[in-house]
């Protein structure tokens, strides 16, 4: 495509700044967001990095990540097995259709299964 398709422009924001505004506006606790290790983040709107928005998210670079997603997530993981979180969302950044009520359905979902006996 000659441009980094999370740059991409869907309406006044990128395909990656949608993603990434899904999760960060939900109920998530903290967001990794997993790149590249030479991703320069300019996908990233101006709105995800004010204060209140980005101490919501934290970058994590991959420097594996050319060998395939896996070793994206297997990043991921491990910062979130680091920092000893309860349980794991993995959302990609290039589906930028993802709502936040759609993470906050499925974070209800899963707090109410481990509620039951």
């Amino acid at each position: 495509m000659g441009i980094h398709k999370l740059s991409l422009p869907i309406r006044d924001r990128t395909i990656g700044s949608l993603s990434l505004y899904a999760a960060v506006t939900s109920e998530l606790d903290h967001i990794f967001v997993i790149t590249r290790g030479d991703d320069t983040l300019d996908w990233i709107d101006w709105v995800l990095r004010m204060k209140a928005l980005k101490n919501r998210w934290t970058v994590v670079r991959c420097c594996e990540a050319e060998k395939g997603q896996s070793f994206s997530l297997k990043a991921g993981l491990s910062r979130a097995k680091e920092e000893k979180a309860d349980g794991v969302v993995v959302l990609l950044a290039d589906q930028p259709f993802i709502r936040t009520e759609m993470i906050n359905e499925l974070i209800f979902s899963v707090r109410t299964i481990r509620k039951q006996p």
